[in-house]
C-alpha cells in the first residue's frame, strides 16, 4: 500500500521512516527535491506546486494522504482545502488526515485562538462532505 505525505519537513521525514518500517511505500509531496529523502528505500518524492491538479497527479497511486504542512495563517486553510479537493478527485486516495496533531480542540476548543481559526474551517469542510473518510489525530500539545 502506498501512502502520500504532503510536506517535507522534519515531521514528514520521521513519519516516512516509520511508515516504511511498517511496510508501506511512501510518496512525499514537496515543492522541491529534498536531499534527506533521496535514495531512501520505499520513499519517492513528487515535486508539486500544490495546485489541485498537481496534487491529484502526486497521489494517484496512494490510498491515504497525510498532511504534514504547518502554517498558522490562511495558507493552512487554503492548502488543506486543495488537499481535500484532490482526494475527492482521486480514484485511489479516499482517506485524508489533516495536520491536526498539536492541539486539543475537543477539550480546549478556544485555546489558543489562532489554532481554532485555522483548523476549524478544515474540519468543517471534512464534516460537510461524504466522498472521503478522514481521521483527526489529536495528541495534545507538542513540546520540543
Amino acid at each position: 500500500m502506498r501512502v502520500a505525505i504532503a510536506g517535507s519537513g522534519d515531521f514528514a521525514r520521521y513519519l516516512s521512516e516509520e511508515l516504511v518500517a511498517g511496510g508501506f511505500q511512501v510518496t512525499v509531496l514537496t515543492r522541491s527535491v529534498k536531499p534527506h529523502f533521496e535514495n531512501r528505500p520505499g520513499v519517492t518524492q513528487f515535486v508539486t506546486d500544490y495546485s489541485v491538479a498537481s496534487i491529484v497527479e502526486g497521489i494517484q497511486d496512494s490510498t491515504v494522504l497525510i498532511s504534514a504542512i504547518l502554517d498558522y495563517g490562511a495558507t493552512f486553510v487554503d492548502v488543506h482545502l486543495r488537499l481535500i479537493g484532490a482526494c475527492k478527485q482521486s480514484l485511489a486516495c479516499k482517506r485524508f488526515i489533516p495536520a491536526e496533531y498539536g492541539g486539543n480542540l475537543e477539550k480546549f476548543p478556544d485555546q489558543p485562538g489562532f489554532y481554532y481559526r485555522v483548523h476549524e474551517p478544515v474540519r468543517k469542510a471534512l464534516r460537510e462532505q461524504t466522498e472521503l473518510e478522514w481521521t483527526l489525530i489529536a495528541v495534545g500539545w507538542f513540546v520540543d
